[in-house]
């Protein structure tokens, strides 16, 4: 195949949108869409393998040879360059994570493994994983492990039924796609059924003889700057809530292939993309892709504070200048047959994954080596410390329960009600009066407000918001049959309804977000408690201004730092959550309101630890600990109950 300067421009104006969107700059919002140009990948293999079975010189060995030249020796030496940082630098927890990438990477199962772990590839938490982007490596090898062998199996039928199988295959794996951006979106965003067709359609585009189409003249000049148009728009107007790979994928995708058959170097287009200094970001773009994730994610642990915009160009360059060593001094040579045998290369990639795996298998099976630090006691006192809060059990988590686990009577007066921010404050409430009756009714992101539920995607989904619903029909039930309820406790951040690109769901159908709708809706969910009698009291969530205070507390005691460097600026807090105060301040007209930010913020912060409590689990959440100090000092029961009076805030 003849050599086409324009595609490798191609791949820069891939990599380089994905690395500044994970640098964070919100002009790329729709970055991470340069993933999905896989046409390239499919049409410039599909078009060697095609090529050589048809002349009758396909082999598999020597495309798998080809495949591990390419891919592992860079990955390899990424993955050996990150073991020091990880070493030193990651808690246990983060350790046995990063242990479990290496040997899923090594087996091209990390896209499998991230799905099982439910890593929200657009969540914080995904930010400190440092070989996360590698899900689509494995996603790719997946599919050249069988594609070869299906070409070899079909194309003995000639060119029509080849493309005919392809197309009927591409689109069925669209078709599914689509449905699953908005049914499963994880599942649907890192497996190989739901991406095959955006190689299938390079694969297309090779098989159909693109060569012959558009080769000058003013038809491919327009056909390629509109396939350029459609891969540059998404990079800009896309962003996190878009569901990908969906129909909308079509955009990109498409483009990428109509520059590829149009934009030949005769064009404007194709003369863009050939400039050498593009060009040249498209030779090292996947030893690019490689480093960027690990710089980004060790600089973001190691900076607990955050990391500047200055600072993320400043690692963005970084992650070019090491992509252009490790392509001249480790991809370049092991691509060379004369420098690298066969057996030497299948022999020292075997090895070296071997080895990876063996010790990504010890790091996780040793919990991530706590013995790292000099007082291991102190660190897995740390984890403990600051698991997860789902209040009286585990189980009072997802589905609507009538177990002993979420009660503590039979007969309770104070029921909890909400999501996760209504689970953490069982504790407390629990610790203001041990003998309290309480009974759990909590589901994870469903706020208490009947008749009411939101859609934000990824994780809001219309089958979740069914589910919220009809979980609270059964709160509402339970109330209405349950004579000891005297008060109810109702919590929820109602970000998933007043942030991003959440909508309403209300009576089957999606309604434009609106606050007075929410705070109508609420207030007769509240109403309803009075009506029942039933006292409601809402609690506000904690402040936070997203960024993660127990990582911040997990990392300064690791590496033996002042706490007080996590705590948070008011006014950050403040402008973070700015449209929930508002809300809070609408209903506090009517109905108690209890706002946690006047107890945790002081002097124009707003404290993670106090007296040596750690008040916080993660960027918003009460910790056990934390909730059991914050019920006792600002006695949790009494404002409940009210016996401890509390001022209704306007």
């Amino acid at each position: 195949m003849q050599y086409r300067r324009e595609i490798d421009g191609l791949r820069a104006l891939a990599v380089v949108p994905v690395i500044l969107f994970h640098a964070g700059f919100e002009v790329f919002s729709g970055g991470f869409i340069g993933v999905d140009v896989f046409v390239i990948s499919g049409y410039l293999i599909t078009n060697i393998i095609y090529g050589e079975i048809q002349a009758g010189d396909f082999s598999l060995v020597r495309f798998y040879e080809r495949r591990v030249r390419r891919i592992l020796p860079a990955l390899i030496f990424v993955s050996l360059v990150c073991i020091p940082f990880a070493w030193f630098w990651m808690l246990p927890g983060e350790f046995a994570g990063f242990a479990r990438s290496l040997v899923a990477v090594n087996i091209f199962a990390s896209n499998i493994l991230f799905l099982q772990e439910n890593s929200r590839y657009f969540s914080a938490s995904a930010e400190l994983m440092p070989m996360l982007h590698t899900w689509s490596l494995a996603v790719e090898e997946q599919f050249y492990l069988l594609f070869p062998l299906f070409l070899l199996m079909v194309a003995r039928f000639g060119r029509k039924i080849v493309l005919a199988l392809l197309i009927f295959c591409a689109a069925a794996s669209l078709g599914v796609s689509d449905w699953g951006a908005k049914t499963y979106p994880l599942m649907n965003f890192y497996l190989l059924p739901t991406r095959a067709w955006e190689l299938g359609v390079g694969a297309i585009l090779a098989i159909a003889a693109t060569g012959n189409i558009g080769r000058s003249g003013w038809l491919a000049q327009c056909a390629a700057a509109i396939g350029l148009g459609m891969v540059v728009w998404p990079f800009f107007f896309f962003d996190r809530y878009v569901g990908t790979p969906s129909f909308s994928t079509l955009i990109p995708v498409l483009g990428t292939a109509m520059v590829i058959a149009f934009g030949r170097q005769d064009t404007l287009v194709g003369k863009m993309l050939g400039w050498k200094p593009i060009v040249g970001i498209g030779l090292i773009s996947y030893s690019a892709y490689l480093w960027h994730q690990p710089v980004f994610a060790f600089a973001r642990i190691r900076l607990w504070d955050g990391v500047s915009d200055a600072a993320y160009l400043g690692l963005s360059l970084l992650a070019l200048i090491l992509a252009y060593f490790s392509w001249r001094f480790v991809e370049q040579p092991f691509r060379n047959k004369s420098g690298f045998s066969r057996q030497t290369v299948f022999s020292s990639a075997a090895g070296f994954s071997v080895l990876l795996i063996l010790f990504g298998f010890m790091g996780d099976r040793g919990a991530g080596f706590p013995w790292r630090h000099e007082n291991e006691t102190l660190v897995q006192d740390l984890e403990n410390r600051l698991r997860p809060n789902r209040g009286l059990d585990n189980t009072c988590n997802t589905f609507f329960k009538l177990v002993p686990e979420c009660r503590t009577s039979d007969t309770p007066e104070i029921i909890v009600w909400g999501d996760s921010h209504a689970m953490h404050l069982v504790s407390g409430v629990l610790a203001s009066n041990p003998g309290a009756a309480v009974v759990q009714m909590t589901k994870s992101r469903c706020a208490p407000i009947l008749g009411l539920a939101s859609i934000a995607p990824p994780r809001n989904t219309e089958k979740r918001a069914i589910s919220c619903l009809t979980f609270n029909e059964n709160v509402k039930k339970y109330i209405s049959e349950t004579k000891s309820l005297k008060y109810a406790v109702l919590a929820s951040p109602l970000t998933s309804y007043l942030k991003g690109d959440a909508q309403f769901y209300f009576e089957g159908e999606a309604l434009e977000p609106d606050v007075d709708f929410l705070v109508k809706h609420f207030k007769r969910t509240l109403d309803w408690l009075i009506e029942n009698n039933v006292s409601p009291v809402v609690f506000q969530s904690p402040p936070s201004n997203g960024k993660n205070a127990a990582d911040c507390i997990a990392r300064s005691v690791w590496l033996g730092a002042d706490i007080k460097q996590c705590n948070r600026s008011l006014n950050e807090v403040e402008v973070a959550n700015a449209i929930v105060d508002g809300f809070m301040s609408k209903l506090a007209k009517s109905h108690k309101v209890v706002r946690l930010k006047d107890y945790i913020c002081r002097n124009d912060e707003c404290i993670v630890s106090e007296d040596g409590v750690f008040i916080y689990r993660d960027s918003g959440h009460l910790s056990h600990e934390g909730s059991r100090h914050l019920g006792k000092m600002m006695d949790f029961y009494g404002i409940i109950t009210g016996s401890k009076k509390l001022s209704v805030q306007q």
